[in-house]
């Protein structure tokens, strides 16, 4: 035997179940949200990974740079070469909004020394010496250690 709802019974029962779905679909979003986003600290270590990589380009720099010096390259490609390096600065610079704009400026103004000693051609030692002097401000910009690499 069919038990007979009133119109009204159906459409309170319909709102009701439609209110609860809606509730439990809000607060399920709302974990699984909470749970898979990125935290503070994720975008810290992605940030200092992108300082990181960039020390490391530089750091690669004199060895290049006394190797294209020493004729075994052509030095045309001494530009080239230092271009490729400090073209990571924007997206490293990018990967860590924390830092204020005094800090953005001093890790730019240390990746233009490299890249005006480079551009005057100055001798190999005194290249190694801007690209230790930039790698160790751009560290400490990024609140990073980095190995020496010479």
């Amino acid at each position: 035997m069919a038990v007979y709802a009133g119109q009204a019974k159906r459409k309170r029962a319909t709102y009701l179940v439609a209110a609860g779905a809606l509730i439990v679909g809000l607060v399920l979003g709302i974990v699984v949200g909470r749970a898979t986003a990125p935290t503070i600290q994720d975008k810290i270590v992605d940030g200092r990974a992108g300082g990181r990589e960039l020390v490391t380009a530089l750091q690669v720099l004199p060895l290049e740079y006394a190797q294209a010096q020493s004729g075994s390259e052509g030095t045309a490609l001494i530009g080239d070469t230092v271009q490729r390096s400090v073209a990571r600065l924007n997206s490293a610079l990018d990967g860590a909004p924390w830092l204020s704009v005094a800090q953005r400026r001093i890790a730019t103004q240390a990746v233009q020394s490299v890249v005006s000693a480079g551009t005057q051609k100055v001798p190999a030692a005194q290249f190694k010496n801007t690209v230790d002097q930039a790698s160790s401000q751009i560290a400490q910009v990024f609140g990073i250690t980095v190995a020496s690499a010479g």
